[in-house]
């Protein structure tokens, strides 16, 4: 049931309403539009280098928890599992497993959560980038608009209607029959 705004036909109104002018913009010649664009694209970099930074600092953390329950499994099959029994030399090292899986855990809690940050800021920079790119449309359709004397929501092109036309661009309106087919067609391309 998808209805798609690219099949439909072209009318009258959209010559006078903005519409046919925002299609032959482009929104990139706005500085506001260009300076967003740049935003969305730093902080789409900013974003991917968090991701990589955070996965790389899990895989760290992985790897010590790893490395923490070998270590307790290898100790377990010499001493036990009763703590008291363990040797100096194995206490040292489980200690030191330990304190190096917490250090990859904080390291990497603290790069999701740069990650989080990194993303908020560019769902952020692309929101702030369609309402720029919104606003620059909006200025063209209404300078349009005020050029044309058409009034939205209301169809109203009274003032440049075809009748009211005459003479646009030097070439004359067919309907008042004040020129030939060939002579509007000579019109047309002497003013492209």
């Amino acid at each position: 049931t998808f209805d798609t705004s690219y099949d439909d036909a072209p009318d009258y109104t959209d010559l006078f309403d903005g519409d046919a002018q925002i299609e032959l913009t482009s929104p990139y010649t706005s500085e506001a539009v260009t300076a967003a664009k740049a935003e969305v694209q730093s902080t789409r970099t900013a974003y991917s280098t968090a991701v990589e930074n955070a996965n790389k600092y899990i895989e760290d953390a992985t790897k010590a928890k790893s490395d923490l329950d070998t270590l307790k499994s290898s100790i377990e099959s010499v001493s036990g599992t009763d703590t008291s029994k363990w040797t100096e030399d194995q206490i040292k090292k489980y200690n030191e497993a330990v304190e190096s899986y917490n250090t990859a855990v904080t390291k990497a809690n603290e790069e999701v959560e740069a990650a989080e940050k990194a993303k908020v800021a560019y769902s952020e920079a692309k929101v702030n980038l369609q309402k720029v790119e919104d606003e620059y449309y909006d200025e063209i359709r209404k300078m349009a608009q005020s050029q044309t004397g058409f009034t939205p929501n209301s169809g109203n092109t009274t003032q440049t209607s075809p009748d009211n036309l005459g003479n646009m661009n030097g070439v004359s309106d067919p309907q008042n029959n004040e020129a030939s087919d060939q002579s509007l067609i000579d019109q047309l391309f002497v003013n492209m």
